[in-house]
C-alpha cells in the first residue's frame, strides 16, 4: 500500500522524444531515482489555428498538407471572423487565392456575419467579401480576376451600400476599376447616401479616377444613342445605320 501522485507536464513540442526519472522519497527522507522513462508525443493535430498560420505567412506547402489532410474547413474564420480566403485576398496571395477556391471556399461569404464573432472596430459588420477587401487593399488584378471567375458577386454591397467598384475607386487602384467594369460592375449604381463613384472620385480628389471614369462614361454614349436609334427599325435598316456610323 502507499501513496500514489500524479504530475501533468505541460509545455510540451508534439513529436518529440522526452527522457523523465523518477524520484522516490521514503518517510526518513532517503531518496532514490527510478531508471529513465522515455516518453514520445504525439503529433499536433491540425486545427484551423494552423490553417490561418498559413494564409499568414503565406505558406503554400503547409496550406496544401492541411487542407489535403481533410480535417480543417477551408471556411473556418478566425477569432477575428475572417475566412482564409479573405485574409488572402487582402494581402494578394495569388497562389494562396487559386489553393482555396479549388477546395471549395465560397468566393461570397461575407465576414461579420455571425453574433458570436468578434471582428476589429475598423471593419465591424461591414459584411465585405473577399473581392471587397481586394477592392480596399492590395487592388490585385489577378487575385480579383480569380475571385470572379470563380464566381465573385461584383455588383454585391456592404452594410452602406458600397460595392467593390466602389471601394475601388476610393482606394486608387486603376487597373482594377478596369477589370470591374470590364467583368460587369455596374458604373451607375449609388450607396445608401445617394453617392456614385463619379461623385467619390471628386470629393477625395482622384483626378486620374475622374478622368478614366469620364473617359468610359463617353465611349458608352455613343453606342446607347445607336442602340436608340436602332430600335424599331428593320433588320436591313439597322445594319445599314450601324455601318454608317462606323464610318463616322
Amino acid at each position: 500500500m502507499g501513496y500514489a501522485t500524479r504530475h501533468v507536464v505541460e509545455g510540451l513540442q508534439p513529436r518529440t522524444l522526452y527522457r523523465f526519472r523518477l524520484k522516490v522519497t521514503s518517510p526518513a527522507g532517503e531518496s532514490a531515482h527510478s531508471p529513465a522513462v522515455s516518453v514520445s508525443t504525439a503529433r499536433e493535430p491540425m486545427s484551423s489555428e494552423h490553417l490561418h498560420r498559413a494564409v499568414n505567412v503565406n505558406d503554400e506547402e503547409l496550406l496544401l498538407g492541411i487542407l489535403r489532410g481533410g480535417t480543417v474547413k477551408v471556411d473556418v474564420p478566425n477569432r477575428l471572423g475572417f475566412t482564409a480566403l479573405m485574409v488572402a485576398a487582402q494581402k494578394g496571395y495569388t497562389r494562396l487565392v487559386k489553393i482555396l477556391i479549388s477546395y471549395g471556399t465560397d468566393v461570397n461569404l461575407r465576414n461579420g456575419s455571425g453574433k458570436d464573432r468578434r471582428v476589429d472596430a475598423t471593419d465591424a459588420g461591414s459584411g465585405w467579401t473577399p473581392l471587397m477587401r481586394v477592392s480596399a487593399v492590395s487592388g490585385s488584378e489577378r487575385v480579383a480576376s480569380l475571385l470572379i471567375e470563380a464566381g465573385a458577386d461584383v455588383n454585391v454591397k456592404d452594410k452602406d451600400g458600397k460595392t467593390p467598384l466602389m471601394v475601388a475607386v476610393l482606394n486608387n487602384h486603376e487597373e482594377l476599376v478596369q477589370l470591374l467594369l470590364d467583368k460587369g460592375a455596374d458604373a451607375n449604381v449609388r450607396n445608401e447616401f445617394g453617392k456614385g463613384i463619379l461623385d467619390m472620385a471628386r470629393v477625395f480628389d482622384r483626378q486620374n479616377m475622374v478622368a478614366l471614369l469620364e473617359e468610359r462614361r463617353n465611349r458608352q454614349e455613343p453606342r446607347k444613342s445607336l442602340s436608340l436609334l436602332l430600335a424599331g427599325r428593320t433588320p436591313s435598316a439597322a445594319a445599314d445605320l450601324e455601318k454608317e456610323s462606323l464610318r463616322l
